[in-house]
């Protein structure tokens, strides 16, 4: 008796295993891409005095000095140098603590954006002056999306509200 017990309760757990495990596998099928950014501008409006950072994998052009607008306004001028074999994509973090204040969309090789906007919450957040963030440029493979890899950089962000 307590065998047979035993042997639905073993059964019963092995049954929830399976239906765990497909649940699962249904949730990566799942898989959603980045948004595209919407902001994005050709290439030939960046200026050409705009630092670009090669990588063995990919290049970015990024403007080394950000300076927030009262708007909220930062020229950003994130480029994703035609014939990259990546969409790009950045998040902008506070060094203290991390805290992401911006992401863009993904941006396709050829194409940059120009500015970002903050938001009023993370414009709240932003200490008056000048303080240190984080960019973190993040590379999807153009076919699939599958991130190729991250690259972060200290960066300097100057608010004055």
């Amino acid at each position: 008796m307590v065998e047979q017990h035993y042997n639905r309760l073993a059964a019963l757990l092995l049954a929830l295993a399976f239906l765990i495990a497909g649940t699962c596998a249904q949730a990566e099928a799942a898989y959603t891409p980045p948004p595209m950014d919407d902001f994005t501008a050709p290439l030939s409006e960046f200026g050409p005095e705009w630092p670009m950072l090669v990588t063995e994998q990919f290049a970015v052009i990024i403007n080394p000095g950000l300076e927030v607008a009262k708007d909220g306004s930062c020229a950003i001028w994130l480029g994703n140098p035609e014939g990259n074999p990546c969409y790009l994509m950045l998040d902008i973090r506070l060094k203290d603590g991390g805290l992401l204040i911006y992401r863009t969309g993904l941006v396709a090789p050829g194409e940059g954006i120009p500015a970002v906007e903050f938001v009023p919450d993370a414009l709240a957040v932003m200490a008056q002056g000048q303080q240190e963030v984080q960019l973190t440029v993040r590379t999807f493979e153009l076919d699939t999306f599958v991130n190729l890899g991250d690259i972060t950089l200290g960066a300097w962000l100057r608010y004055e509200p």
